[in-house]
């Protein structure tokens, strides 16, 4: 929900990458032995006007990848 008055809002979204849960690490290797990486691969943020739903960023395509 887009509070009333908001002028604009922002959504992003992220791909995220496990090679494998937690909860298996835990139960092959014992509680809390390993920590489980997890590695962002994209992030996509994007600004709209709350009035007319279209983007206001277009100019600027905010992707951030890192490998």
């Amino acid at each position: 929900m887009i509070s009333n008055g908001a002028e604009t809002f922002t959504i992003s979204a992220r791909l995220n990458y496990q090679s494998y849960t937690l909860k298996l690490t835990d139960y092959r290797m014992g509680e809390g032995v390993l920590a489980v990486p997890t590695i962002m691969l994209e992030e996509l943020v994007q600004t709209f006007d709350a009035n007319t739903m279209q983007r206001v960023d277009v100019e600027q395509d905010t992707r951030v990848v890192q490998r």
